[in-house]
């Protein structure tokens, strides 16, 4: 008990002294600019991989469909850019309705991803 007690007391000692102790402006700036610089790397190679996974995911998606099914890609796409202008006004109402979905998903990530960065704060 009275080693213990010995201990907690040259810790006690050692943590006091040690917080009385300051580093240069300088070399607080130059840790901080190295921490920045660090995270921005991070956050990069995040967007990168999410990025790269989001293409390879499209593909496989893309390759299933095509391989397993009788979706062409090329005679869908073929078709929109040498249709005439009385077939591509016909699906004007189809193309703004995904135009509409994909601009509230888009919304909703963003103000997910706000919301989460505003959590990790925390």
């Amino acid at each position: 008990m009275k080693q213990e007690e010995i201990k907690d007391k040259n810790l006690q000692d050692l943590f006091s002294q040690g917080s009385t102790e300051t580093f240069p402006v300088e070399l607080n700036r130059r840790i901080m600019k190295g921490v920045v610089k660090i995270q921005k790397k991070r956050e990069w190679r995040n967007f990168i991989g999410l990025s790269l996974f989001s293409l390879s995911l499209i593909t496989v998606i893309v390759f299933v469909l095509s391989y397993f099914t009788s979706f062409d890609l090329a005679g869908i796409f073929g078709k929109l850019f040498t249709s005439t202008k009385e077939e591509v006004t016909s699906g004007t109402p189809f193309y703004l309705l995904i135009f509409g979905i994909a601009i509230i998903l888009l919304l909703l990530d963003y103000q997910l991803r706000k919301l989460a960065k505003r959590n990790e704060k925390k």
